[in-house]
């Protein structure tokens, strides 16, 4: 991806190269924005644009894309109900927590909470900060609403003696051996 004076361009000679560009355009987008409102009537805008010019819906575009699907709330609901997962909530428009007033997280927090456990039918005790951005005042009102535990993008394994509102993850990639996960859980 290279960009000049605000102008994108996007590398598409393979899903590889997309995404990469989409991941550099999305950074500096956050590296802009710190009002996830008026970042969202950007992307807003601009898959009003994608759409008017390629004459397709990108739901549309999206739901023939397995790359792109999005879970159902039928496919969740037999997956909660098997107690084969739990679904976390992440709040409702995907702001970064660090961002916002007291009543607008309070409001993001609950509302992603309620539709959840609405949907879905069991109860949501697990909460993830978007983009990883949390503060002291977030991690509060995640306990608050009842979360039992909030996870952060922060790298490493968890120890008995840590915060539950910012428990670390460990991603697990797709194309390691088993020795090297091994490998890699040993030496974070």
């Amino acid at each position: 991806m290279t960009h000049k004076d605000d102008v994108y361009t996007f590398d598409a000679t393979s899903r590889d190269a997309l995404v990469g560009s989409y991941k550099k355009f999305r950074d500096i987008c956050k590296d802009k924005f710190s009002d996830d409102i008026e970042l969202n009537y950007l992307f807003d805008s601009l898959c009003d644009t994608l759409e008017e010019r390629s004459g397709s819906a990108l739901k549309d575009i999206c739901h023939e894309d397995d790359w792109s699907a999005v879970v159902s709330w039928d496919i969740l609901k037999k997956l909660t109900s098997d107690n084969r997962i739990d679904v976390a909530s992440h709040t409702q428009d995907h702001l970064r927590l660090d961002c916002l007033i007291e009543s607008k997280i309070l409001s993001q927090l609950k509302q992603s909470k309620v539709c959840i456990e609405k949907e879905l039918a069991v109860k949501c005790d697990y909460f993830c900060y978007p983009n990883g951005n949390y503060n002291k005042l977030s991690k509060q009102l995640v306990k608050e609403v009842g979360y039992q535990a909030a996870f952060s993008t922060d790298v490493g394994l968890c120890q008995s003696k840590d915060d539950l509102m910012t428990l670390k993850r460990f991603n697990f990639p797709a194309h390691k051996t088993i020795p090297e996960l091994l490998f890699l859980l040993n030496t974070k």
